[in-house]
């Protein structure tokens, strides 16, 4: 069996049988045809000629290439379910699939704000604010609670009066896998979020139908995920940061900043809703970052 005609096999499976989508397809399409073309050069293409040091040599190659380590762990995924394939249409006697080591894919850091951004961002809104513009005190109360407890969009959007408990000081949050969590809020959200519900009952009897929803677009419903980041990136932008600034990115700042000002990584874990501390744990590398950076540029050698 040749390798060219193996591969033309394997994608038309996924793209027939298993019902992958086009992009799924055209990168598997990408992967396998780099290393049959690889093959090739080393004059082998039959499937029999196949090796663990061949499939080894071709990510290697891909590696001095200057491929990602991401695109490289995604071309050694797609190797190892071809030849799976390849092994179950009984074209290959041994699979040796599980051999093939894939290079670990590196988790990105997220990308944060420094507390500077942050500042010129309610700076902003709070100008508004005193200029009485449309929806400042909307805008003012969802970036507040964006900041200060650290929700996802989502998890914003679908915030509804009773799960406000201000008196209290706290919101109930309903994240992913339906499971429900309790976030403090602070003493600043407490009183943007009060001062909003203050305009959005005054606003009730002018707008139908009106949802239950905290956050209300003009027309009286619920606040949509793409209207969320545009009031965000309308902020940002407004406030002449160069950064592009997402709810996420004002997630990702909430946990930063508790924790470079001392937060527990347990107490960060229950207020983001992580079901595993080692997804929190990644916060720890970006204040190490940010340490790294502040001994390069204080301390006294670095001078």
């Amino acid at each position: 069996m040749k390798i060219a005609a193996a591969i033309d096999a394997y994608l038309d499976y996924i793209a027939g049988v298993r019902a992958l989508s086009l992009n799924t397809v055209d990168a598997y399409r990408r992967d396998l045809n780099a290393f049959q073309v690889f093959a090739s050069e080393s004059q082998i293409t039959d499937l029999g000629a196949l090796s663990v040091t061949l499939l080894t040599a071709f990510l290697q190659a891909e590696a001095v290439r200057g491929l990602s380590r991401q695109s490289l762990t995604r071309r050694g995924v797609a190797l190892r379910r071809w030849l799976q394939y390849c092994c179950q249409a009984m074209w290959l006697d041994e699979d040796f699939s599980q051999s093939v080591e894939l290079p670990k894919a590196a988790r990105p850091l997220p990308k944060t704000m420094s507390v500077h951004d942050v500042e010129a961002m309610f700076r902003c809104v709070r100008i508004q604010l005193s200029e009485k513009a449309k929806h400042a005190e909307r805008d003012y109360a969802l970036l507040m609670v964006l900041y200060a407890s650290g929700l996802r969009v989502s998890e914003l959007i679908r915030l509804e009066l009773d799960d406000l408990f201000l008196e209290r000081g706290f919101v109930r949050v309903l994240g992913k896998g339906d499971k429900e969590r309790v976030v403090p809020l602070g003493e600043k959200a407490h009183d943007a979020l009060s001062a909003y519900l203050q305009v959005r009952e005054g606003n009730e009897h002018k707008t139908k139908p009106c949802s239950r929803h905290v956050f209300l677009s003009n027309r009286g419903r619920g606040l949509t995920r793409q209207r969320c980041f545009q009031i965000v990136q309308g902020i940002a932008r407004d406030a002449g940061l160069k950064l592009k600034v997402s709810p996420h990115v004002m997630r990702h700042a909430f946990a930063t900043h508790l924790l470079q000002n001392g937060a527990d990584l347990r107490s960060l874990q229950m207020m983001l809703g992580h079901a595993d501390l080692s997804t929190t744990e990644i916060y720890t590398h970006i204040s190490n970052t940010r340490l790294a950076q502040i001994v390069n540029t204080r301390h006294p050698l670095s001078r």
